[in-house]
């Protein structure tokens, strides 16, 4: 009885040792670059150049005259003059500029940081920056120590997937380990564009939109012609041709693309949680829901800075 009881007090030690020992053992075996918790910084609003972005009750997006603002309920913050890959992070947002430099600043643009120089293109996964350089070679970025690691690729245009690299190489698609091991070609056709959903490629060739399952690439699937495409985490795909904006549930084979009679749509195509924004024909920048409805004007061409 008297070991029972000893060992019935010894029990929340026991127990309190083991959930360390599996939290460390977590920490050893996940990498730092796992997927983002927020799907703002996914390839959903990377892939068409990610010019808004929302972080909670904040939206974070750039105006058609290259300016970085970040709205909340009933107040606007300019930040900087930036030109793509908008992906909040911590407090504030990772953003690249028309110079190629990378930078971070809180959401009201108090405190401005260059991270990177030299970069061009970017996308953030978990605490790491994935860059490219002038020679087109890939490069990650610890935001919270400053550590810069080459990945061992070179790519045309890339995108992360969990722990993997999708990219891009003189037409071809490849995938590998965000270490730049297990490379593994992923397509016969070229391609010129691409977004990844679920077990899903979605690409781009010649104007026209296909679909290939990973681990079955021969069973290619034809869609129909596209300008620009996205997709946002619910499997609605956005795409635009000549001017016009469509959407599709792709998770429905029955489902008919239909169009959203939202005026025309001159690019910038992101997904932004239920929302999908673009640039009409004045140049500002507009959201609506999948079916073309609650129209919304986020931004003016002529925005001026406001604090």
């Amino acid at each position: 009885m008297e070991n029972k009881n000893k060992l019935k007090a010894a029990l929340p030690v026991i127990l309190f040792a083991l959930l360390c020992a599996i939290v460390l053992g977590l920490i050893a075996i996940l990498p730092y670059d796992r997927p983002a918790t927020s799907p703002n910084n996914s390839f959903m609003n990377l892939y068409n150049g990610g010019f808004v972005a929302q972080d909670g009750s904040l939206t974070y997006y750039i105006d058609s005259e290259g300016s970085l603002y970040c709205a909340g309920d009933n107040s606007k913050y300019y930040i900087d003059k930036a030109s793509d890959s908008l992906c909040p992070y911590n407090v504030g947002i990772v953003y690249r500029t028309e110079n190629d430099e990378v930078k971070y600043s809180d959401f009201d643009g108090g405190s401005v940081k260059t991270l990177i120089k030299g970069a061009k293109q970017m996308s953030v996964s978990g605490n790491w920056v994935f860059y490219t350089d002038e020679k087109d070679d890939l490069y990650k970025y610890f935001l919270q120590t400053g550590e810069t690691k080459k990945v061992g690729l070179n790519v045309d245009q890339f995108m992360i997937s969990s722990t993997a690299v999708v990219y891009l190489k003189e037409g071809k698609l490849y995938t590998a380990r965000t270490d730049g091991t297990q490379i593994k070609p992923f397509l016969a056709d070229k391609a010129d564009g691409f977004v990844r959903y679920e077990s899903y490629m979605f690409y781009k060739a010649d104007g026209m939109l296909y679909s290939v399952a990973s681990g079955n690439t021969a069973n290619k699937q034809t869609y129909f012609e596209v300008d620009e495409f996205n997709i946002n985490d619910k499997g609605i795909m956005f795409y635009t041709l000549d001017g016009k904006l469509y959407s599709k549930d792709i998770t429905d084979e029955k489902a008919k693309a239909k169009e959203l009679k939202v005026g025309t749509v001159k690019g910038g195509l992101c997904t932004n949680g239920d929302r999908v924004c673009f640039y009409d024909e004045k140049g500002n920048l507009v959201s609506c829901l999948a079916d073309g409805s609650e129209v919304k004007e986020l931004a003016k061409i002529n925005d001026k800075e406001q604090k």
